[in-house]
């Protein structure tokens, strides 16, 4: 959980400068399966992120866990995937991640907060 939500802060900081120069609001899709409270706790950071970039709009498209396994890669390939989504599978996804580490003041915390296959998948 701490993982996802280091990660998930990172990517709405990342959405949050980018958003800066649009002149239109920013609508964010995010392709999520609950499994437990995580949504609840989802929800609370991004209305907080939401509070504070009212002009980025997040949308949580809640979808079974085999949506993800199952149509989530055919989506990503073809190019009309979500912005972000909760994923199992890192390898399945290789190539499409967008590398954050320049965005970051320490790198060394963000590699040591994943395992190495992860990171391997990241890269």
């Amino acid at each position: 959980m701490k993982r996802f939500v280091i990660f998930l802060a990172l990517a709405l900081m990342l959405v949050g400068v980018l958003a800066v120069h649009a002149q239109d609001p920013v609508e964010l899709r995010i392709t999520w399966y609950d499994d437990g409270n995580e949504g609840t706790v989802l929800r609370d950071i991004l209305d907080r992120f939401e509070a504070e970039n009212p002009d980025i709009r997040v949308v949580v498209d809640t979808v079974a866990y085999n949506t993800i396994l199952e149509q989530l890669p055919l989506q990503v390939e073809a190019g009309e995937g979500p912005d972000m989504a909760r994923v199992t599978n890192f390898d399945a996804f290789k190539g499409f991640y967008l590398d954050m580490r320049h965005y970051l003041e320490d790198t060394d915390y963000w590699e040591a907060s994943f395992a190495p296959a992860v990171l391997a998948a990241l890269h």
